[in-house]
């Protein structure tokens, strides 16, 4: 082999974060023509009368809880009344992977009650790679790791500060209990403290947390081998019958799979059916990758087939139980890595959709993952801890459900080419409410409307989710405003034709009226804004936005304003210029070159000007291992024997792997030839615009299996 192997480059630019937020292609020339709406051939005709599904909506906006959530931030979110406009019907503990790595009692293992730094165990209590727990009293929990070894950090509640926080919440509780290194008592013990010994009524038991992946504690079992759907079913009927045996009052299901494919679900089913209440998955569906906004609606939609699968297996291997076993999805969001996406108004219009298809398939309750991750880039919680606990958008789009729809869904279809999807649904006193979600960024959609066959006429009170009330900053990685969606009122005109904000999730109330929102603002004067960055590669698309703010109260612009755009220097608009109507509009631009571009934004007679620095990409090779004498195997990983040979060239070691007479096997944790760490620390995170990895093999490589191959992963968390 060559001396350096492996090369990553990484190309240096002096900014915060590359925007390019937009299609690869930009958006297609635009002028005033582009803002008239364009009426549909046909239709949203609704049926108020055609009942498809009926469920407690509550029910579908449930959330997720952490037992590492610090108790200042329950507080903050709770006392902003902010739990109370949601109102979640069920809340799920102790979170996500923590679920199969938690000893729910540390009674007779903690010498103290402290959570986080300074607690204190008894290591004599230590048996093998698991704890001896005292039932007969009740201790905060503790968090492990692979092997039985105390992790650093057991959470900032405890479980019976979780159970009280849900249960004040008026919210029924799900626990998800340790099947992964846990065992049928401890499981059956925490049944018998939450609703024996204490009055919490937990109904819903979920038996571990997506075993079925190898990120997981208890995926990899102690004798060798790994968690199959055979291993996990038998495992999950342990469980169950441990359980009823101490509450037989209580639902319990799973797998919790980690995604709609849901793989251990049939065996389970089939083999486990008799003590099945429901079954559970997960699912982020929408790739990394996607951009465009209707591709990333698109993946709202799986959740119908997914749906329709499992109630066909339920169907298929227990009839004597279909009508008894519900189909729960236990995490959910958009998409897995949080980033923009995870935060911005198109998650909350994804959001808002697919809790309409949720209810479509007949789903019996849901989960949104979670109430306050974040991360730099931004994150899946629906509040932001990092400013404030201010909501997100998927936040506000839970509200549209829960203030404005009812939970009895009814037949409504809209026209295919209108790019809208509908939602009719009437709420317990009979009142109709229609949500109208426009996925087009740049488009108002004009469409008429039938009720009943009857077109629609006169006036309705409306609740709007856009840019008017929600806008996330991708420069700062936080919002530039949230507020609870507009109220207003709407008038149909002849034929019954409405007209759809562009990028909006719009609650049409057919009969009653809007329980919630907020009054649109009286527009006064138009205090024009940009939100652009310092600096930017000189040969990357870039993204900006263009805000309309208030002058008296500052809240986002609801009026009308003459606007013009411009920019100069080595940058260019892609298409034409822009027709700003609403509070807010992305701008696509290409740059020309290094040097400094100006953006001038204008509202009347008010402008504002940004300036950002064009730069040109560095390119700096960084070798994370050379593979030459004095090495640190240190830095490498390997599923293999990793040693340093001095017998394959003179005077030089060179790293070295046995397989030992194995093969890499695609199923099983073997097939880590080499794996490198992350980037090193002295790389300025800010200022990476790319990597590049280069891997040569030597001259004289030699294999006997020409159907040999070797995949290469590189991983980023970042955008």
């Amino acid at each position: 082999m060559r001396q350096r192997l492996f090369r990553f480059v990484a190309m240096l630019a002096p900014i915060a974060v590359f925007v390019s937020c937009g299609r690869d292609d930009g958006p297609p020339d635009r002028g005033k023509e582009a803002m008239e709406p364009k009426a549909a051939a046909n239709a949203v005709a609704i049926e108020p009368g055609r009942v498809l599904v009926e469920r407690d909506l509550s029910r579908l906006l449930g959330g997720n809880l952490g037992l590492w959530y610090e108790p200042e931030q329950l507080k903050q979110v709770v006392e902003s009344g902010r739990m109370d406009r949601w109102r979640p019907g069920l809340l799920r503990m102790p979170g996500g992977s923590w679920s199969d790595e938690l000893y729910w009692n540390g009674n007779g293992v903690r010498t103290n009650d402290i959570l986080s730094e300074g607690a204190t165990f008894d290591a004599s209590k230590r048996d093998g790679a698991g704890w001896r727990i005292d039932y007969s009293g009740y201790a905060p929990q503790f968090h492990i790791v692979a092997g039985g070894e105390l992790s650093d950090f057991h959470g900032h509640i405890d479980v019976r500060a979780a159970h009280e926080f849900i249960r004040d919440r008026g919210a029924e509780t799900m626990v998800t209990v340790n099947a992964g290194t846990g065992t049928p008592e401890m499981a059956a013990e925490w049944v018998r403290w939450a609703n024996v010994t204490n009055d919490f009524h937990v109904r819903y038991w979920e038996i571990g947390n997506e075993l079925e992946g190898d990120w997981e504690l208890g995926h990899f079992l102690p004798g060798g081998g790994k968690m199959s759907a055979e291993v996990y079913v038998d495992r999950y009927r342990e469980f169950a019958k441990a359980m009823k045996a101490v509450d037989p009052s209580i639902a319990v299901g799973g797998p919790a799979a980690a995604n709609e494919e849901a793989v251990f679900a049939k065996e389970l089913i089939q083999r486990g059916g008799d003590l099945v209440d429901f079954i559970s998955f997960h699912t982020y569906p929408t790739g990394s990758d996607a951009t465009a906004p209707e591709a990333v609606l698109a993946g709202a939609d799986s959740v119908l087939e997914t749906v329709a699968r499992i109630r066909g297996q339920i169907a298929r291997h227990r009839p004597d139980r279909a009508d008894k076993i519900e189909i729960g999805v236990t995490e959910w969001h958009v998409q897995v890595h949080e980033d923009r996406k995870t935060a911005n108004l198109l998650s909350g219009l994804w959001c808002a959709k697919f809790v309409g298809r949720m209810l479509e398939a007949g789903v019996d309750f849901a989960n949104i993952w979670d109430l306050f991750s974040t991360i730099e880039e931004g994150g899946h919680g629906l509040f932001d801890r990092d400013d404030g606990m201010t909501p997100r958008a998927a936040y506000w789009a839970l509200t549209l459900w829960s203030q404005e729809m009812g939970g009895t869904l009814v037949k409504c279809s809209v026209p295919a080419e209108s790019g809208v999807t509908a939602f009719a649904t009437k709420d317990g006193d009979g009142n109709l409410a229609v949500m109208l979600i426009n996925g087009k960024e740049f488009d108002p959609v004009r469409l008429p409307f039938t009720v009943g066959g009857k077109p629609a006429a006169g006036e309705a009170e409306a609740v709007e989710l856009s840019h008017a009330n929600y806008l996330w900053n991708d420069f700062t990685r936080h919002a530039e405003w949230s507020l609870p969606p507009v109220r207003k009122t709407v008038a149909f005109e002849n034929g019954g034709y409405f007209t759809l904000p562009p990028f909006s999730a719009t609650v049409v109330h057919l009969s009653g009226k809007a329980a919630a929102g907020a009054d649109a603002v009286p527009a006064g004067s138009a205090i024009p804004g940009i939100l652009a960055p310092a600096s930017h590669p000189a040969n990357l698309p870039l993204s900006v936005w263009v805000t309309l703010r208030d002058e008296k109260s500052g809240q986002p612009f609801t009026g009308k304003a003459e606007t013009a755009f411009e920019v100069s220097g080595p940058i260019r608009l892609r298409g034409k210029a822009p027709l700003i109507a609403g509070a807010a509009r992305r701008v696509e631009l290409t740059p020309q070159g290094p040097g400094k571009a100006e953006i001038v934004f204008r509202a009347g007679s008010r402008e504002i000007r940004e300036s950002i620095d064009l730069v040109n990409l560095r390119e700096r090779e960084q070798v994370v291992w050379p593979f030459d004498a004095g090495s640190d195997l240190s830095k490498l990983k390997s599923s293999h024997h990793l040693t340093l040979n001095q017998e394959v060239r003179r005077n030089e070691s060179v790293a070295a792997i046995d397989f030992g007479g194995r093969k890499p096997d695609e199923k099983a944790q073997t097939n880590r030839v080499l794996e490198f760490g992350a980037l090193p620390g002295e790389l300025d995170r800010a200022s990476v615009g790319g990597v590049r990895l280069s891997m040569k093999a030597s001259d004289d490589l030699a294999c006997a299996d020409p159907k040999a191959r070797l995949q290469i992963v590189l991983q980023s968390n970042g955008n």
